[in-house]
């Protein structure tokens, strides 16, 4: 990775300075008690600290479903990166399955908003994951 380790500690310091904006609107949320702007900040954050982190630590992801295991792996699983990670993305005990649940839902509510523009070819993806949801037995 030689020749690229001076582009990859180029990205993750424009990736640094560029999620200031995110930090700023968390506070601006924060003081104007409007959750809507706190939230979106808190999403940008932690996907985007992510990655940073990920390049910074030259990270090989595995799969999509470890990328966060791996991340706070690589920064420590015990350090407070990952302690304040864990909080910000909602790992608190509990919380992951509730987000997971709704996260779902949400699928099925947006399905319904979206089914009369859906292609055919996507329609049948869509059902496909909304039977899956069904059978699970998870979602009410």
């Amino acid at each position: 990775m030689g020749p690229l380790r001076p582009a990859a500690d180029e990205y993750v310091s424009y990736s640094v300075m560029g999620y200031a904006e995110e930090a700023h609107k968390v506070l601006a949320g924060l003081k104007s008690g409007r959750d809507s702007t706190v939230l979106y900040g808190i999403l940008g954050l932690v996907l985007g600290l992510a990655e940073a982190v990920a390049v910074h630590r030259r990270v090989l992801v595995e799969s999509d479903n470890s990328y966060f295991d791996q991340v706070q792996e690589a920064a420590g699983d015990n350090s407070e990166w990952s302690r304040q990670f864990r909080q910000a993305a909602g790992f608190d005990p509990g919380a992951v399955r509730a987000r997971g649940l709704a996260a779902l839902r949400l699928y099925e509510d947006t399905v319904g908003l979206a089914r009369p523009v859906l292609r055919e070819q996507d329609a049948e993806v869509v059902d496909h994951a909304l039977a899956a949801i069904r059978r699970s037995r998870l979602v009410d």
